[in-house]
């Protein structure tokens, strides 16, 4: 056999393909956008808010008009057409609303739609003011000073003064001319001006202080405030209604029919404000999801309960509030407020943001100004009020 040689080469390799294409080369990066700046219009939270705000600052004087007005109607006892016509200002702002939304003007059309509805319905009530005078109003009730223009109105002529006399409403007597009546009118106004600067304040400080822990936070804060407000205007309806009565009674000086009244308007108030409270407790999650899309997001659980619980002491403070209006006792009013505000309110509510800094902080101070608000008019009305009512004395 041949001898064995070398041994052969092994198995040739297979020629490798073409190198795969490099991947091209990354071009200059492109800077990041800068962030909007917060004062560009139609960028982010502000510009959304901006143009709204400006369109409602736009309301308020036709808002302040129609308060006018419907004051004017509570003092003529007008119940059933005030009804209408807070009915009709928020069906039509509503109406107003939808269709803002639905062209496409967006939150600026939510706006004016405020502007449009209060301006509407609070011309409809200076029109009515004069045909609604009652026979006893002291002095007649004239929108336009000598009648020139609806006197050439056919049927129109005494619209000026619908009750046939020339002395203003706001008559002081004794030929005196009305400008002390004017300044007691003017301070009675303060107070109330007082009042609601209080009452506002709560609200903003409360809103402000919630926008500082967090967006979550603020958003729970505002749809606890729309629970509130939803319960808060039927409990507020019992005290306006009990107010009237008890005018009428106080000026028939008819003080045993007065005190057995008193106590079913409190019962009534604390019955739809334990009904409103337990509402609110069981359809929790039904209110949540028709003011919310996302409600997993938004802190609710622990501001939830306490608010249920303020149904109750809200049921006292307006009950209480109507019975103080319509006992005249303004200055009360002003002054309770006031010293809540400042020794209550604020100190609550600086100390729990501080050691807590949680939106249930906000809404402990809060819940904490009602209740000073409830046993100062407790106090008022049981302690001074009632036995002075009793003795058959005029507040």
């Amino acid at each position: 056999p041949p001898a064995p040689g070398p041994p052969g080469p092994g198995p040739i390799p297979p020629a490798p393909g073409p190198a795969p294409p490099k991947p091209p080369s990354p071009g200059p990066v492109p800077p990041s956008p800068a962030p909007p700046s917060p004062k560009a219009p139609g960028t982010g939270a502000r510009g959304l808010a901006s143009p709204f705000f400006k369109a409602r600052a736009m309301a308020i004087p036709c808002i302040l008009l129609l308060r006018v007005a419907l004051g004017t109607l509570v003092g003529f006892r007008q119940q059933t057409v005030l009804t209408f016509l807070n009915v009709g200002s928020a069906a039509l702002e509503l109406g107003f609303v939808k269709y803002a939304l639905d062209s496409g003007y967006g939150l600026e059309g939510v706006g004016y739609s405020c502007v449009l509805a209060n301006l509407i319905v609070a011309a409809l009530g200076i029109f009515l003011i004069p045909f609604l005078a009652p026979p006893e109003a002291f002095g007649g009730v004239s929108l336009v000073q000598g009648n020139a223009f609806f006197s050439a109105i056919p049927g129109m002529k005494d619209f000026g003064n619908m009750q046939g006399r020339d002395q203003p409403l706001l008559y002081a007597g004794g030929g005196g001319g009305s400008g002390w009546a004017m300044l007691d009118f003017a301070g009675e106004g303060a107070d109330a001006m007082m009042r609601f600067t209080c009452l506002q304040g709560t609200v903003l400080l409360a809103t402000i202080l919630a926008s500082r822990i967090g967006q979550p936070a603020l958003v729970a804060n505002h749809v606890a405030l729309l629970g509130w407000m939803m319960t808060s205007c039927v409990i507020d309806g019992v005290a306006n209604v009990a107010g009237l009565t008890v005018m009428n009674l106080l000026s028939l000086r008819a003080f045993n029919y007065l005190r057995s009244y008193c106590r079913w308007v409190i019962l009534g108030g604390l019955a739809v404000g334990v009904g409103c409270g337990a509402v609110l407790y069981v359809f929790e999650a039904q209110v949540v999801r028709l003011l919310l899309n996302s409600p997993q997001f938004v802190p609710l659980s622990t501001v939830w309960p306490l608010l249920c619980v303020m149904q109750l002491v809200n049921a006292i403070v307006f009950t209480y509030d109507g019975l103080l209006v319509a006992s005249a006792e303004f200055a009360f009013s002003r002054n309770s407020l006031v010293a809540g505000f400042f020794l209550v309110f604020l100190p609550a509510l600086i100390i729990g943001y501080l050691v807590s800094g949680t939106l249930l902080a906000v809404w402990v101070a809060m819940t904490l100004f009602n209740g000073w608000r409830a046993l100062a008019a407790l106090y008022k009305v049981h302690r001074v009020l009632w036995p002075m009512w009793q003795e058959g004395f005029m507040v």
